[in-house]
């Protein structure tokens, strides 16, 4: 549907002369044809346009499911369970591939921890075996990520209750000593900026590198926020989340 909303060559041939199948008797379905056909007719213009604008990608909610990060109730939940993890996992290689290497492609290059990231993902996704002596590529991808693997999760979430943000780099770090020198690897960063002839664009990555203030505990009390079109409503006295940590501010 996408494709066919912004790409006039990939609708069926004909389709911009077609005639209604029962003459026309179907007022409705003829009104649903014609708006289509004159809607073809421009979408050329629109390709056009939109070519010569330039685009630039900053992950959110959206790219991966509702309230992605939103707070640390949240992340606990999530990342804790094997299935939360391959669904963030997922949701964040496809990002990596399709919009940040576009944004950032020299931090995608050979011997650069985001080149190292695309070789382990392609071995990973066509099931290949990882490289002798090299941690599995299934690691390498999370660690990439910034996520925890399913035998350090458990320590991932004690460095993340006690620094009240995302240890994006523990993954990492555990993996750094068996990593080959031309294979660094390393948390990929998703901020970036452009730079014109009297401007500069910062795009700011709001959800993997937050600072949590609540503190969530085994009855799920504390640390609650209640959230209303976007709006943040303390309760208990917590200050809601800060979208950018100390960390990622220095970053």
């Amino acid at each position: 549907m996408y494709l066919l909303g912004w790409n006039d060559l990939l609708w069926p041939a004909g389709f911009a002369s077609r005639q209604p199948s029962d003459g026309g008797t179907d007022n409705a379905a003829l009104l649903e044809l014609r708006n289509s056909q004159v809607f073809l007719k421009t979408l050329s213009k629109a390709r056009r346009a939109l070519a010569n604008i330039p685009t630039y990608m900053m992950l959110d909610d959206h790219d991966v499911t509702d309230d992605f990060f939103m707070d640390q109730e949240w992340c606990e939940n999530v990342l804790h369970r094997p299935l939360g993890r391959r669904l963030i996992q997922n949701a964040l290689v496809a990002y990596a591939v399709f919009q940040a290497w576009g944004n950032t492609p020299e931090r995608f290059e050979k011997k650069t921890p985001g080149g190292t990231f695309l070789e382990a993902a392609s071995r990973w996704l066509m099931k290949q075996p990882s490289p002798a002596g090299a941690p599995p590529d299934e690691k390498v991808v999370a660690a990439a990520l910034g996520l925890p693997t399913a035998d350090n999760f458990s320590d991932y979430l004690d460095k993340l209750r006690e620094k009240k943000t995302l240890p994006r780099d523990f993954t990492a770090d555990q993996l750094k000593t068996s990593a080959a020198a031309d294979a660094p690897i390393a948390a990929l960063d998703w901020h970036y900026q452009v730079v014109g002839t009297e401007h500069e664009i910062l795009f700011l990555d709001t959800r993997t590198m937050r600072a949590y203030n609540g503190d969530p505990t085994s009855d799920g009390t504390e640390g609650k926020y209640s959230y209303d079109l976007g709006s943040v409503s303390k309760t208990k006295g917590h200050q809601p989340p800060s979208l950018m940590s100390d960390e990622a501010i220095k970053r």
